[in-house]
């Protein structure tokens, strides 16, 4: 069985694929924008991001103990 690549040829696809990696790069780059932004505000207000951590914990313990302990239907 042979399979054709003239599809996946020419510079139509050469310029989506340089447009996907131009839009990558620009992704990690807002990526580590929001990383750092994070780190910042984490070390000017530490008790705030200590406080915000044990209620996502809470949340996500409450979250999972109602979803494990739910009864499954068995028809």
């Amino acid at each position: 069985m042979a399979t054709s690549t003239a599809t996946l040829e020419g510079p139509e696809t050469r310029a989506s694929a340089e447009r996907a990696v131009q839009r990558m790069r620009e992704s990690i780059a807002k990526a580590e924008h929001v990383r750092d932004e994070v780190i910042d505000r984490t070390k000017r207000e530490p008790v705030k991001a200590l406080a915000v951590a044990f209620g996502v914990g809470i949340a996500m313990g409450v979250l999972l103990g109602w979803t494990w302990r739910r009864p499954t239907t068995t028809n």
